[in-house]
């Protein structure tokens, strides 16, 4: 096949691609159902306000959770992800003295629970904590909207047509792989190009490399993905690039959110610890959508500089975070 005839082919595929992005969305939907017309889809909401008192500036600290799950669903979520043996809690209704209290900081807050948390310090050490909530619920209804599909995918016409010659280039290299790649870095579908991504796989043949094998997916998808090869006698677990016990707070769940298999040795006990740090379980629901993805970031951000910037896997973990597409 001449020059000329491979750029006919290669105008052929992008136009046939470009047909199909304009598609109705049900058309390539991952994970969702088909939606008849003219039906409403009703919702319950719990809106949660949790307020402490910062003993150190004397202020009520107030955050926010809007969740489809009842109080003790949400509490118990908060206890079941915390990766803390001591982690538990008490909910009581509000008494008078602490709204009597309360209002000295904020007249406007109106509690009607109080929980106490109770979790391990840095030193191992049970503490407590204690939080003021203020619950409500509301009800959403939403119309079923069919839509043309925007595709919300990395690579557009001009790169699909550089991963076909990249691909055509490196066949041996890339055969096996759940990716489309161009001559600069690997395209998932759905999911962020990575620059550098071909350097880190031939430099990480142990880790990096059978990981996107299997490729990065939605956390329900990668769990009928068989695991890699055994690692160090320890195997592999699917990895929430962003911890699943954050959902809720970027407005997710953890079946949709993206993952990445990881080997069990080391390497997922290392980013686990370091998000306990960076954002201890009972501090969680006073963290915005912005502290918590750029959490993540610093956390693989030093796991990479912390090999000496030698590690191709907290590299390319920590580059991937930087787009903030968590599902």
């Amino acid at each position: 096949m001449n020059k000329k005839i491979q750029q006919i082919f290669l105008v052929i595929i992008s136009t046939i691609l470009l047909c199909f992005s304009l598609l109705p969305i049900n058309t390539f939907a991952e994970e969702k159902s088909l939606i008849q017309e003219n039906i409403s889809v009703n919702t319950t909401q719990l809106q949660i306000k949790i307020a402490s008192i910062d003993e150190e500036t004397s202020k009520l600290i107030i955050g926010e959770e809007i969740t489809s799950l009842s109080l003790n669903g949400y509490l118990d979520n908060l206890i079941k992800y915390s990766n803390d043996s001591n982690a538990s809690y008490t909910l009581e209704e509000v008494e008078d003295n602490d709204l009597i209290n309360l209002s000295n900081y904020d007249s406007t807050f109106k509690p009607n629970y109080v929980v106490t948390l109770s979790y391990s310090n840095d030193v191992g050490e049970l503490e407590y904590k204690k939080y003021y909530l203020s619950t409500s619920t509301s009800k959403t209804s939403t119309e079923p909207i069919i839509s043309p599909l925007a595709i919300d995918t990395i690579f557009d016409i001009a790169s699909f047509s550089l991963s076909l010659s990249e691909y055509n280039k490196n066949k041996t290299f890339w055969n096996g792989f759940w990716v489309v790649a161009d001559g600069a870095a690997v395209v998932f579908p759905g999911v962020p190009a990575v620059s550098g991504v071909k350097r880190m796989i031939e430099g990480s043949t142990s880790v990096l490399k059978p990981s996107l094998a299997k490729g990065v997916r939605k956390y329900s998808a990668l769990q009928n993905i068989s695991a890699p090869s055994n690692y160090k006698g320890s195997g592999w677990e699917r990895h929430h690039i962003f911890e699943k016990r954050f959902a809720s707070k970027l407005g997710t769940t953890s079946g949709k959110m993206l993952a990445i298999f990881i080997p069990k040795y080391n390497y997922h006990y290392q980013i686990t610890q370091r998000m306990s740090k960076k954002i201890p379980w009972y501090e969680a629901p006073f963290k915005t959508k912005t502290q918590i993805i750029q959490a993540h970031i610093d956390a693989y951000g030093e796991l990479w500089a912390e090999s000496g910037f030698a590690d191709e896997y907290w590299e390319f973990l920590y580059k991937f975070s930087k787009y903030k597409q968590y599902d």
